[in-house]
């Protein structure tokens, strides 16, 4: 589970960013009473906590399982990486688009790496010795 270590701990990390990050807005929101306002600003914040946290969980499923796919070393590492780059960008993209909106636009990149670490995983799932 060498390779896979990158993936899990990033993940964590991740989860545990956006906890945070999500409970300041939700004290923020229900101290202020801004519930009805600044719909846009809410959405996004709602819309990244939530890509955070699912591709947290998917990233750590991605590291659980891509040791023990029949793949090559380099292969695994790709995947790896692109999974871990994906989670980090199309949150942080999302969030990010509140400052500037053309940076909303660095959020494709993110779900393009996600797509190619997971046809690396299903490629590799069917590479696996039947045992």
């Amino acid at each position: 589970m060498k390779i896979g270590k990158i993936c899990i701990r990033s993940s964590w990390i991740w989860l545990l960013v956006f906890t945070i990050i999500g409970s300041i807005v939700e004290i923020y929101l229900g101290a202020t009473d801004s519930w009805g306002k600044e719909i846009a600003w809410r959405s996004s914040v709602k819309a990244s906590h939530s890509h955070a946290l699912c591709l947290a969980f998917l990233n750590m499923f991605y590291g659980l399982f891509i040791d023990k796919v029949n793949l090559k070393e380099n292969l695994k590492k790709i995947g790896c990486y692109l999974s871990t780059v994906g989670m980090i960008l199309m949150p942080s993209a999302i969030l990010l688009s509140l400052l500037s909106e053309p940076l909303a636009m660095i959020a494709p990149l993110g779900g393009i790496s996600i797509i190619v670490s997971l046809i690396i995983m299903v490629y590799g799932q069917f590479q696996t010795n039947q045992e």
